[in-house]
């Protein structure tokens, strides 16, 4: 019973938690050919795979209900190397699913121009 009751508990708070707005999220399966096409059309390389990124540690502040669930300590990083350009799985930042689905498009194109060594801010 105690574990049954823990698991409701855990599965409650960490819905209550979640600060995105998933029904507006697009996934990144559903923009991944238009933002690879786009990736190459900007000038990035023809080899690289549009992948989904994996969860790293983050910083920054939580508030009590994330701190609560134990939530809000990763997240899905993107980084672009050699073979793989990995952006993060779903994109719920804006409450319009078109603007999420133009971020793709924007991170795509940043990625296909950026030159290695560069301060973030000149490259921007």
């Amino acid at each position: 019973m105690e574990e049954w009751v823990g698991e409701r508990w855990h599965r409650w708070i960490t819905r209550m938690a979640d600060r995105s707005p998933a029904p507006q999220g697009v996934s990144l399966a559903s923009v991944q050919q238009p933002v690879a096409l786009l990736f190459r059309a900007a000038g990035g390389a023809g080899g690289v795979r549009v992948v989904p990124a994996a969860l790293a540690g983050i910083g920054g502040p939580r508030d009590w209900l994330q701190r609560l669930a134990g939530s809000g300590r990763r997240a899905p990083v993107s980084r672009l190397d050699g073979e793989t350009l990995a952006l993060p799985p779903q994109i719920a930042v804006f409450d319009d699913a078109a603007l999420n689905r133009d971020l793709y498009l924007w991170l795509a194109a940043l990625a296909a121009v950026h030159v290695p060594g560069d301060g973030w801010l000149p490259a921007n």
